[in-house]
């Protein structure tokens, strides 16, 4: 957002007036139109959003990709996983741990 009596205010919003020819990298930024941002984004769109990754995009063709379906049971997935020669059993979670600090004696146990 800028505010309505910033400086730089009337170079940035237009306000539907004609942009001048005179300056170009002003002209190129009006040119570069983005769609307003929807009150509840898709998951893609905040992966593109928050880090700068494409999830539609097809690693070997940059096509765009499309959501076919959702594969949801195990036995199926597993099979998957295995046909391209990944591992298919879940990783299992490692044992909790002390806050750092802890055995230093940093924190009092009452």
């Amino acid at each position: 957002m800028l505010a309505g009596n910033a400086r730089w205010h009337k170079r940035v919003i237009a306000h539907g007036r004609p942009i001048d020819d005179e300056e170009p990298a002003l002209a190129a930024a009006a040119s570069h139109f983005e769609p307003p941002l929807r009150a509840n984004p898709s998951w893609a769109e905040l992966m593109r959003r928050g880090l700068d990754i494409d999830a539609l995009e097809c690693p070997k063709c940059r096509g765009l990709s499309r959501f076919i379906a959702a594969i949801i049971r195990q036995a199926v997935v597993r099979r998957i996983l295995r046909s391209l020669g990944l591992p298919a059993e879940p990783v299992a979670p490692a044992p909790a741990r002390a806050p750092p600090g802890y055995a230093d004696g940093y924190f009092d146990v009452a």
